[in-house]
């Protein structure tokens, strides 16, 4: 799944469904809201979409997941 911690990178959030919980390297639990759409900023300067992305305010970083872009 891709993560986004900033909430201000989203366009659209979906807060009315619970999406479960995540899990950190540390043990702690974060609660998962979905993100409709959400931009990051590339190594290129440009600006790509991402849908289906985790809002998860207590990341440090923003993830993109391979496996999600392959499939």
């Amino acid at each position: 799944m891709h993560i986004c911690h900033d909430h201000c990178m989203f366009e659209r959030l979906n807060a009315k469904r619970n999406f479960g919980d995540m899990k950190s390297t540390n043990g702690q639990k974060m609660k998962l809201l979905v993100l409709v759409v959400v931009q990051f900023e590339v190594y290129d300067g440009n600006f790509q979409t991402f849908h289906n992305t985790r809002y998860v305010p207590v990341t440090r970083a923003n993830i993109i997941s391979l496996g999600a872009l392959t499939s």
